[in-house]
């Protein structure tokens, strides 16, 4: 391996082969931010051996029966997403939400790379229709992102999940790979990927997309500069077209957050090149400088949820 190919992979280990724990400059809710929100905890243990930390969440009054997991994107964990999660509550869903491998309070020692979504997933699944005592045909699935992915994937493994939803989910490691990487080090970084999650890392969603009669909802921005709307949302909907199972939101104005308001996606964006800023000023050194720059930020004003897409989710969902 020449020196350029050694630096490649180690800027793309540096992201996606380390542990993605809290940063005190980024808030996040927790069910304790919501009156009557309850939280009961479910680990399971991944085919690594790892002890994976989610909760089950609902109001009082949920509706029983039905089942929505929650699968994060790549970062901090679930609890990024607690403004999604609580929504769902609020409109009488149960939803189970862990944190993924290396992240946040789950065990391993990083995220075993762009496939590690989908390897965990599959592990959630078992758990859920095992020790939990579901059914497939009970789950919903919604996936953000590196949750979209494995949302998008997942029917090759369990392929009697009641619905899926896929916000901004890329369709395959190579697809990713055609806007992280150099074209002359896609293959060797594949080969990475296979090496570390070798049953995971060749999946592709139009090929188990072809093969499905589950009803999915694919979701994305096309201004998305994080995962291609061309790429991934298109490249679907070409494919998959003449699959009446399968629909397809396109959004605007959203980037990779397309169930964000505009507003909301532009406050966060904002948020991101300050914290870059003083990341790169070393303002942020200390656990007291980055719980004072979280705080100066309105964190509803930042999470709030396009209602819009939502009802179209609310209504795919009650189908």
């Amino acid at each position: 391996m020449g020196f350029i190919s050694k630096q490649i992979e180690k800027v793309y280990k540096s992201v996606l082969f380390r542990r993605h724990d809290p940063d005190e400059s980024i808030f996040c809710f927790s069910h304790n931010d919501y009156d009557g929100l309850m939280a009961e905890e479910f680990s399971f243990v991944s085919k690594r051996g790892h002890h994976l930390k989610g909760n089950f969440y609902c109001y009082p009054d949920f509706t029983p029966g039905r089942l929505i997991v929650f699968e994060h994107g790549m970062g901090n964990g679930h609890n990024s997403y607690f403004a999604e999660i609580e929504l769902l509550c609020r409109n009488g869903y149960l939803v189970y939400s862990y944190d993924h491998t290396g992240c946040n309070n789950s065990e391993g020692e990083h995220i075993h790379g762009l496939s590690g979504s989908l390897s965990d997933l599959d592990d959630c699944i078992s758990a859920l229709t095992g020790k939990a005592g579901y059914t497939e045909e009970q789950i919903s699935l919604i996936g953000h992102s590196w949750g979209g992915f494995s949302s998008l994937n997942i029917l090759k493994l369990h392929p009697n999940l009641h619905s899926i939803v896929a916000m901004s989910g890329f369709v395959s490691i190579p697809t990713m790979h055609q806007q992280l990487v150099p074209k002359p080090f896609r293959n060797q970084l594949l080969d990475l990927e296979r090496r570390t999650n070798p049953s995971f890392a060749d999946s592709n969603a139009i090929q188990v997309l072809s093969n499905t009669d589950r009803p999915l909802l694919i979701v994305h921005s096309t201004d998305d500069a994080t995962v291609s709307h061309k790429l991934n949302f298109v490249a679907l909907q070409n494919a998959l077209k003449d699959k009446s199972n399968i629909l397809f939101l396109s959004v605007s104005g959203s980037g990779h957050s397309p169930h964000y308001t505009a507003d909301a996606f532009a406050y966060k964006e904002s948020f991101f090149r300050q914290l870059k800023w003083y990341r790169r000023k070393g303002k942020l050194k200390t656990k007291e400088q980055r719980i004072a720059f979280a705080s100066r930020y309105d964190w509803h004003k930042m999470t709030a949820q396009d209602m819009n897409v939502w009802n179209r989710i609310f209504d795919f969902l009650r189908k």
